[in-house]
């Protein structure tokens, strides 16, 4: 009885763990970095041109990657489409608060952009917006190289994503 106690103790644990440590998001183009992560938890890579194109560590562990080679498409048959009704049906102010409690809850850590105008007329007239812009964690600039790079770094939380997706789900 008291192993199982101890399980359900480290189940709780864990799935606190989840719900309450922040997920990260980190884009850099320069180094073809594309995570999504959670300190301790999950770590999943994209490697854009390789095979396989993405990689992904559970608890530190290497999830294996294999594909079948017996994976073969069924011919699609022709059904005409069911109307279905649509269980999302919300008011207005509903849609509001969840895409206002989504964007509260995702905080932009780092933003740095660079972009190829290729037009003086137009790199100049972006000079002042850009100026206006460029405050806090957003840095964008302009070039006339032909160099693109982005590096963004987001941070979630899911405690408080869930929250407000449930009182959406509630909210009339």
């Amino acid at each position: 009885m008291v192993v199982i106690y101890i399980l359900l103790i480290l189940i709780l644990g864990l799935l606190l763990w989840v719900v309450f440590v922040p997920v990260y998001v980190r884009i850099d183009t320069a180094i073809d970095q594309y995570e999504l992560s959670q300190a301790g938890t999950i770590r999943m890579l994209l490697h854009p041109g390789e095979t396989p194109w993405w990689s992904v560590r559970v608890f530190g562990f290497l999830v294996p990657y294999k594909r079948s080679e017996s994976e073969k498409t069924e011919p699609e048959k022709s059904i005409p489409p069911k109307k279905k009704k649509s269980k999302f049906k919300r008011s207005a102010a509903a849609w509001k608060y969840m895409i206002r409690g989504i964007f509260r809850n995702i905080t932009l850590k780092r933003f740095t952009c660079t972009v190829d105008v290729n037009n003086v007329v137009l790199n100049a007239q972006l000079v002042p917006v850009l100026m206006l812009v460029n405050r806090g964690p957003v840095s964008i600039t302009t070039n006339l190289c032909g160099q693109y790079y982005l590096h963004m770094e987001v941070k979630a939380q899911l405690n408080k994503l869930i929250w407000t997706f449930i009182r959406f789900l509630t909210k009339k």
